[in-house]
């Protein structure tokens, strides 16, 4: 136990590690008792002990949820403290999009901070510019005791403000302010001084996307007018639902990305299962609860959870389909390509890349469905059938997506007009589809840590999220995958490749469809590209591996015994970069010295 925490404190300067490990064991022999020998029990205590990790320091339950926006502008608030400060922390959300007229009440927009010790004359401290959303500024200034805010226009808002002394905050009231402003609204910029971080991370902040995302889904879950948004809906409304059951706090807007990457380890299971075994299956899922882009993903409130839960959802339930002959056994492949569609609706919903594996469905549908019409002798009967099936797959794969992606949108106030009729929703709809479009086939942009397809293959260029820099430690986030999967992953596509060619095995056809359809089309994507967009490609890469080890140990039992020890070997490899894909605390030595592998993978 010594040597353990020693360990932990040298790598993650606390003891996570040890806590983590014993919550582990704890969970182990609790999911025991209650299952007993059921032959599940390996699964579930993987999906169980994946949600655990996800949601330890996943984010704080506190942060201020009041903001004030000025009702007019050249607004003044004067705030004495009862004590001299030297250091001022505010944080900015968003105030009422609804209520000003249609302008935007976002960011803090030109705010005049002044200090003063007699109420009289007063310097100036700093002015607050336009800053990311819910992320804390911290401002150090002379010592004062009166402090003076103006807001220059009525878009600009303050959701809090702490007057600090010797990092400890300070009691403040409300000492003057404009004429015809209420002292219940001014109050709001001091009504939370509870929520005062002394050192805010991650934890307690937005950080990367979600300062696009998170405040999507703040606006959603308060009905207000959307600021802008770049993508279609579904997935930040199922954020907005963490907003509504936990409230508007990291947690709260984290906790369904969490929810939905423990999900997608029981969607591998079943994904493997329909190809493998239940113990290969079960093998297939330990490899994607140790990749470090999962993890990483599904602890930071962006689409991509959502989005991969899905796409797997719409290929699990079309396999199912191609296992049913709709000629002969009708009723159940029927089923099972509404079920597809349904899913593929909702991937849709969320992202419009979910267009890409759309078309790896559709080449599974039409490789089985060809094949059955071509050997059925019955002809009367097969071209009933056909005439069937092709009717309800207009239903399944057209009509029922179409309203699955339109009515994702039937909740939001897209724009300052409330719709009245259908045709006013559907026209809303179409301008902002049409600015989505634009916004992507017009961007142009650079950034230091984009990459190209090619490179997510071998890991080369991980995506960096997040620092924080102390003296001695750091805290750091970047998103990459798995290099001993990416690597064995890669080796089995080529296996694939040569199965297919060589062979003409269709299994290894089928499992190379869903990956490449979702990694093709972007390699002719001219915008700019980061790693998690190979994250879609993850759970087939992890299928194609899976699978061809099942494939080669049914003639030689090493081939078992390699995936073992890969397994293996991925879960150290998960402990080891925790630090950096979990955002541990830990030292810059161990972050530099021992995990940066390439000069192209960068911790802060």
């Amino acid at each position: 136990m010594a040597m353990l925490e020693k360990i932990s404190l040298q790598i993650f300067q606390n003891a996570d590690l040890l806590n983590l490990l014993i919550i582990s064991i704890t969970v182990y022999f609790l999911l025991k008792l209650i299952f007993r020998k059921n032959r599940y029990l390996t699964l579930i205590y993987i999906i169980t002990a994946f949600f655990i990790l996800s949601v330890y320091n996943l984010g704080s339950f506190k942060m201020p949820s009041s903001t004030y926006d000025p009702e007019y502008d050249n607004t003044e608030i004067i705030l004495k403290a009862s004590d001299s400060f030297n250091k001022i922390y505010t944080i900015s959300g968003e105030g009422d999009n609804n209520a000003n007229d249609g302008e935007y009440q976002i960011y803090y927009n030109d705010i005049l901070i002044e200090g003063s010790n007699d109420s009289v004359h007063f310097e100036e401290i700093t002015t607050l510019k336009e800053k990311d959303f819910f992320k804390y500024e911290i401002i150090e200034s002379p010592s004062y005791q009166y402090l003076r805010l103006t807001f220059p226009s009525k878009k600009s808002i303050l959701s809090e403000i702490w007057l600090v002394n010797d990092d400890k905050y300070i009691d403040v009231s409300i000492e003057s302010y404009s004429e015809g402003l209420k002292y219940d609204d001014v109050y709001k910029i001091i009504d939370e001084q509870d929520t005062f971080i002394k050192d805010p991370s991650f934890i307690n902040e937005t950080y990367f996307d979600e300062i696009y995302h998170v405040r999507n889904a703040y606006e959603i879950s308060n009905a207000q007018k959307m600021y802008t948004a770049v993508h279609p809906l579904l997935g930040t409304e199922i954020i907005a639902l963490g907003i509504k059951i936990f409230g508007m706090n990291p947690f709260g807007y984290r906790i369904m990305g969490v929810v939905f990457s423990s999900a997608i380890l029981l969607m591998t299971y079943l994904l493997v299962k329909e190809f493998t075994s239940h113990k290969w299956a079960t093998y297939g899922t330990m490899l994607m609860a140790f990749d470090f882009m999962h993890y990483t993903t599904g602890r930071i409130a962006t689409l991509e959870p959502f989005s991969i839960f899905f796409i797997m959802g719409m290929f699990l339930f079309m396999i199912k389909a191609t296992k049913h002959n709709y000629i002969h056994d009708s009723r159940k492949h029927y089923i099972n390509l509404l079920v597809s569609g349904l899913f593929m609706g909702m991937a849709i919903s969320v992202k419009w890349t979910g267009c890409y594996a759309v078309v790896g469905l559709a080449l599974i549908y039409f490789i089985f469905n060809i094949q059955t019409f071509i050997k059925e002798k019955d002809y009367r009967l097969r071209n009933n059938r056909t005439v069937e099936l092709f009717l309800l797959s207009l239903i399944f794969f057209i009509i029922i997506p179409v309203m699955i992606y339109i009515l994702s949108f039937i909740i939001v106030p897209m724009y300052g007009t409330k719709w009245h009729n259908l045709n006013e929703f559907i026209d809303q709809v179409i301008q902002y589809n049409t600015y989505m479009f634009n916004y992507h086939t017009g961007l142009e942009s650079t950034h230091p840590y984009s990459s190209k397809w090619y490179e997510w293959l071998f890991n080369i260029r991980p995506i960096w999220y997040y620092v924080k820099r102390n003296p001695d430690t750091i805290m750091t986030i970047s998103c990459m995958n798995n290099p001993l999967i990416n690597i064995s992953g890669v080796i089995a596509i080529i296996y694939s490749f040569y199965k297919v060619l060589i062979k003409r095995q269709k299994t290894f056809l089928i499992l190379l469809i869903m990956y490449f359809t979702n990694l093709v089309p972007w390699m002719f994507v001219s915008r700019t590209t980061f790693a998690y967009h190979y994250y879609p490609c993850i759970p087939f890469l992890i299928l194609i591996l899976t699978y061809t080890l099942y494939h080669l140990s049914k003639n030689n039992r090493q081939f078992e015994y390699l995936m073992q020890a890969i397994i293996i070997l991925s879960f150290i490899l998960f402990i080891i970069f925790l630090p950096v894909t979990g955002g541990f605390e830990t030292t810059y030595f161990y972050v530099q010295k021992f995990l940066r592998w390439l000069p192209t993978w960068y911790f802060g």
